[in-house]
């Protein structure tokens, strides 16, 4: 059975994730077995226990889903490992001469974040 990946992070960076986002990996989890039928190669965004988006294009099912909240699992059914995301974020004060005056999401800070989505290399695809 497919593990969740959130599972494999360690603590200190699993407690950072929203706690609705992990609710709606483990709706996907329990549901995943009875959505290969119908979804089987396709991304599917997954909030408060049912699909609200699916498609073969990942950013076309990011942007339907967006209507319904910021927080839906996202995977490519049933192969959920064959997608790889690496998330970057830096956040910092505008005003350097005073780091204490960060506060993340006010008009004096900047944040940015950075995610890069690729296909994990099959085996024997890999050089």
């Amino acid at each position: 059975m497919w593990q969740i990946q959130t599972a494999n992070l360690p603590q200190e960076q699993r407690h950072r994730l929203d706690p609705e986002f992990l609710a709606n990996e483990q709706s996907y989890l329990q549901l995943r077995d009875s959505l290969l039928p119908q979804y089987r190669g396709q991304w599917v965004a997954v909030q408060s226990g049912k699909v609200i988006a699916a498609g073969p294009s990942l950013m076309d099912v990011m942007d339907r889903a967006s209507a319904f909240g910021p927080h839906p699992f996202i995977a490519l059914v049933g192969a959920e490992d064959a997608a790889v995301f690496r998330v970057r974020g830096l956040a910092f004060a505008y005003d350097q001469a005073k780091p204490s005056a960060f506060k993340p999401g006010s008009p004096s800070s900047y944040e940015w974040l950075d995610v890069e989505w690729r296909e994990r290399p099959r085996k024997g695809d890999e050089p």
